[in-house]
């Protein structure tokens, strides 16, 4: 059966192949978790998910085969993480600027893992949605609001400071002029 929607939240929970299009054109075809897990762009990313995916504005540079990245922040240190296993089209890149993309569940203020994986930031929560099962937290970083999903009954409150751990094995990068998946 072939079923059209605007509704990304109902395409995800009914489908189980998605063709997510754009002025006409297939952007990505594919399972609801594949589209979900790995974006074929920006439009993509930003499109699938209930808050869309974070895309955020980040320097790369190599070192020893990892990739430290770079995110500006307007009133706080940037923020630095360093991907161990960074993926061949980031590497083919070199030292050049792209888009990162983590989505909010890949934040959050739990560590989870313990392998260098998940890597610790301080930040100042600029907005808190208390939402039930979840709370929101907004950061601003890469030039744009970044959402955090943390447990329902964490206790943050807007302008506190807390540690977030970004799990750098969810994460994505993009070209920031074509919005490609590297």
């Amino acid at each position: 059966m072939i079923y059209v929607t605007h509704d990304q939240v109902e395409a995800m929970t009914l489908a189980t192949k998605i063709l997510v299009m754009k002025n006409g054109r297939i952007q990505q075809a594919g399972s609801p978790r594949d589209i979900y897990d790995r974006p074929t762009n920006t439009f993509v990313a930003d499109f699938i998910g209930a808050p869309a995916m974070n895309l955020m504005a980040a320097a790369v540079r190599f070192e020893g085969g990892a990739a430290l990245i770079e995110i500006a922040r307007q009133d706080e240190a940037a923020i630095h993480l360093r991907d161990l296993a960074p993926p061949p089209g980031l590497i083919a890149r070199g030292d050049d600027p792209v888009t990162l993309g983590l989505r909010p569940e890949a934040i959050g203020d739990a560590p989870g893992r313990t392998d260098g994986l998940v890597q610790r930031v301080d930040c100042r929560l600029d907005v808190v949605e208390h939402a039930g099962s979840d709370t929101y937290a907004v950061v601003q970083a890469g030039g744009a609001d970044i959402t955090a999903r943390l447990h329902g009954d964490s206790a943050v409150a807007s302008g506190a400071r807390t540690t977030l751990y970004f799990d750098l094995t969810k994460v994505c990068y993009f070209d920031p002029i074509s919005g490609a998946r590297l």
